[in-house]
């Protein structure tokens, strides 16, 4: 079952990651539902090389960071951020504990940054950790952040691009551009709308949508 669903490209294989089916929206285990679960399928076989389900809890899986090139996945899993080997599915380590929303990494892997929102009509915040010394930055954003993106420009210029939905009906939904190379960080805050919900990047050009969910 695919719910709440990212699919991630590495050399390959495909990594499916499935959200869980909670149907009544009551946080527990009724007949029907389904755990989160993560899937590797041979993009040319369609063959399901491993699977894992996740325990019963909420699992962001559209929302996680992933280094192809390190077979690296963070993903925060209930109240904590875990990394996993994709090429195995193991557990590398537990990285942060906190109501976590969604989670970007670093190319080096040794920075994570992590949207955390009080509730949804309240400012959020994105959290910049360091996975060795555990020091933490906390940079407030505007209402309900979801998606968090680490882009290089083609300046070379780091940037942090974070998706924040707004209030719900309302048209008050933002990016924020955050600069990684200052201290303190400095943001450029752009209008997007109702809803604004997921953003993919190419180059320096960000696609956003925007739904009104």
């Amino acid at each position: 079952m695919l719910f709440r669903s990212a699919i991630m490209v590495d050399d390959g294989v495909a990594h499916i990651m499935c959200g869980r089916a909670d149907r009544n929206y009551n946080g527990e285990v009724d007949t029907g539902d389904v755990p989160a679960s993560w899937l590797m399928v041979d993009v040319s076989t369609h063959t399901v090389l491993r699977t894992q389900q996740f325990a019963w809890q909420d699992v962001h899986v559209s929302r996680c960071g992933m280094d192809v090139a390190k077979d690296v996945l963070d993903i925060s899993l209930g109240n904590e951020v875990v990394r996993f080997n994709t090429a195995t599915q193991t557990m590398l380590e537990k990285l942060y504990s906190g109501p976590i929303y969604a989670v970007a990494t670093s190319p080096d892997l040794q920075t994570v940054w992590m949207s955390a929102r009080p509730g949804y009509t309240e400012p959020g915040a994105v959290i910049e950790y360091n996975t060795k010394t555990k020091e933490e930055l906390r940079m407030p954003v505007d209402v309900n952040p979801q998606q968090i993106v680490h882009h290089t420009l083609s300046n070379g210029s780091m940037k942090l691009v974070v998706v924040c939905e707004g209030d719900f009906g309302m048209s008050n939904g933002t990016i924020h551009l955050i600069d990684l190379e200052s201290l303190p960080r400095t943001q450029t805050t752009i209008s997007i709308g109702d809803t604004p919900n997921h953003v993919a990047i190419a180059n320096d050009t960000a696609f956003v949508t925007v739904n009104g969910s």
